[in-house]
């Protein structure tokens, strides 16, 4: 007989449904999803998705990464990259870099760098290193660079000397700059060209200052050398449109005798004078100017080479003692008519006080000679005009009572009625 085996119902239970399902799912479907799907996926998914991708990713990612990489990225990146990198690179980085930099760099490197360094230089250099030839303060070249830091400037009685020590320029304590030149066997140093200024002096403590600034050369007078804020030009030098906004420049003197003014990068002519020495012993010179896109003079100089600004600040001072003149006579003449203008009404107030005082007593006297009469007349007149009939008796008691009423004056029988 078959015996039929009871049948047990499992339970269902009922899986949640997505409520947009992949129209076309994939046929390849992964084998290991993750465990931690994306909460928020992209909504448009790269096309061409990295075969390798990284294992470590960045954790902040930059937000405005590069428009145009490189397409030769560094195999060998640095692994402590600068925490503060500089703000301004250098322009023109050297195509040569330093194999083995110093691992000490100098805090403070020289302005003037040599053109040509010594190729096995001192171990150990000196703490004292020698000073320049001529006492100049600068040699070969001065710098000005806004990126870089440098301001070198000439203040009265410094100068700048050549590499072969046989050219000078010299910032002259009078304000005079000037291109000197040894002659001969190195001797003496002769005049080789000059602006032709001097100071005014109109602080008697003024300096001369030597700079550079919008593609020129400039010559500076300052009243004080601590105090800037107000300055003369006694002279600068010709420069091009193309130079006026440079900042970046260096001023050499070369070893032939030629004060040049260039551009820091390219080295870029703007201006420049010569006054070279003569071949002979007696050291007669020549000199030549030159200023890009500009004319020169015939004697060396340059054409610009005028003192209007001095003579405006010449005029500022002369107009400030005028103003100052004009206003001390104001002052004076004010003084002197407020002087009289007192003195005459003081004698008027006196005048008028006398004539016052003249004017009471004669009206004083004029009153008193109006008044006094003789005691008989006044007798007869007062008591006729009472009707008396008696003169005698009247008369006398009109002498009785004027006695006691009225006043007798100078005991002349005359009397004065109040």
């Amino acid at each position: 007989p078959t015996t039929s085996m009871p049948t047990t119902s499992m339970p269902t239970t009922a899986l949640p449904t997505t409520a947009n399902p992949t129209t076309d799912p994939t046929i390849d479907p992964t084998s290991d999803p993750t465990s931690v799907p994306t909460h928020d996926p992209t909504a448009d998914p790269t096309d061409d998705p990295t075969t390798d991708p990284t294992t470590h990713p960045t954790f902040e990612p930059t937000c405005d990464p590069t428009v145009e990489p490189t397409a030769r990225p560094t195999f060998e990146p640095t692994l402590l990259p600068t925490a503060a990198p500089t703000t301004s690179p250098t322009l023109s980085p050297t195509t040569a870099p330093t194999s083995a930099p110093s691992v000490s760099p100098t805090a403070s490197p020289t302005s003037a760098p040599s053109q040509s360094p010594t190729a096995s230089p001192s171990l150990p250099p000196t703490p004292s290193p020698t000073p320049i030839c001529n006492s100049a303060k600068f040699q070969s070249a001065m710098y000005k660079s806004e990126l870089g830091n440098h301001d070198d400037v000439l203040w009265g009685n410094e100068s700048m000397t050549s590499a072969n020590c046989r050219y000078l320029l010299k910032m002259h304590n009078n304000g005079n700059l000037a291109l000197h030149g040894l002659k001969g066997a190195y001797k003496t140093f002769v005049m080789l060209w000059e602006t032709h200024t001097k100071l005014y002096n109109y602080s008697s403590g003024s300096i001369a200052k030597l700079f550079m600034e919008n593609g020129k050369v400039v010559v500076n007078e300052y009243h004080f050398k601590a105090l800037q804020s107000r300055a003369i030009t006694l002279w600068q030098s010709n420069a091009s449109v193309m130079f006026e906004s440079s900042n970046e420049m260096v001023l050499t003197l070369t070893d032939d005798g030629c004060v040049e003014l260039k551009t820091a990068y390219k080295a870029r002519l703007i201006w420049n004078v010569c006054g070279a020495l003569g071949d002979d012993d007696d050291g007669d010179s020549t000199q030549t100017s030159t200023a890009v896109q500009s004319d020169s003079s015939d004697d060396g100089t340059d054409s610009n080479f005028t003192q209007s600004s001095a003579a405006n600040g010449e005029l500022w001072w002369i107009s400030i003692l005028v103003v100052a003149l004009l206003c001390a006579i104001v002052f004076a003449v004010f003084a002197i008519r407020k002087y009289f203008v007192a003195k005459s009404m003081s004698s008027s107030r006196n005048d008028r006080k006398s004539f016052q005082r003249e004017q009471a007593e004669r009206d004083e006297e004029l009153e008193n000679s109006q008044s006094l009469q003789p005691i008989e007349q006044w007798a007869k007149q007062t008591f006729e005009k009472k009707g008396e009939g008696n003169l005698d008796v009247d008369h006398e008691y009109g002498i009785e009572l004027a006695a006691e009423k009225a006043h007798v004056v100078d005991e002349t029988n005359y009397i004065s009625e109040f």
